[in-house]
């Protein structure tokens, strides 16, 4: 189901930005490359859900949303917090990061495609 898909993504997408948010310098212009990048995805995803979803209210979608996509970065934190920056695992999603941030554009056809 595209509906699945696109959010699985977009939390493997949310997960890999808090890990580079917590792990890499603040300084780093890949954080505000991939953030440029990521805030569209987010506003596409609302409202693809709204489509998806025309029952519920825009704040219901924010909540489930919003919701869930905290719970993705609280478990990264946790994962950073338990295993470091420098394990394989976290090291693993900054390379992750890394190629979103580098790539020149990420769009939610492309984040449901994945």
């Amino acid at each position: 189901m595209a509906e699945n898909r696109m959010l699985r993504n977009l939390a493997q997408l949310t997960g890999l930005r808090a890990v580079a948010v917590r792990c890499l310098p603040s300084t780093d212009t890949r954080l505000i490359k991939f953030e440029d990048k990521f805030r569209p995805l987010i506003e596409a995803a609302r409202r693809q859900m709204r489509e998806w979803h025309p029952d519920q209210t825009s704040q219901q979608v924010e909540d489930v949303l919003s919701t869930g996509l905290s719970l993705v970065k609280q478990e990264a934190d946790q994962r950073v917090d338990e295993q470091s920056c420098d394990s394989p695992q976290v090291r693993a999603m900054l390379q992750g990061f890394e190629l979103h941030a580098d790539t020149d554009d990420m769009n939610l056809e492309e984040v449901m495609a994945r």
